[in-house]
């Protein structure tokens, strides 16, 4: 313990260089995707024109909220 006390700079500098590191890998490290891409689907709406990515089993319009959708 008595180290420690006559050490105490060392310690507060190491546990401030590891917050540091896990901060800037938490900022760097790559996003995982929230929707893989097989669930994705390229459609355009028959009703406003609108063309875009919806899911898979949601297939509705964003623009308008219309259901009549081509799938692209």
């Amino acid at each position: 313990m008595d180290w420690v006390h006559d050490n105490m700079n060392l310690v507060i500098g190491v546990v401030a260089g590891i917050a540091v590191l896990w901060v800037i890998v938490k900022v760097l490290a790559p996003r995982k995707k929230v929707i893989a891409d097989e669930y994705k689907v390229n459609v355009a709406c028959r009703k406003c024109k609108w063309q875009g990515v919806v899911t898979k089993y949601n297939q509705v319009c964003r623009k308008c909220a219309g259901r009549e959708l081509d799938i692209l």
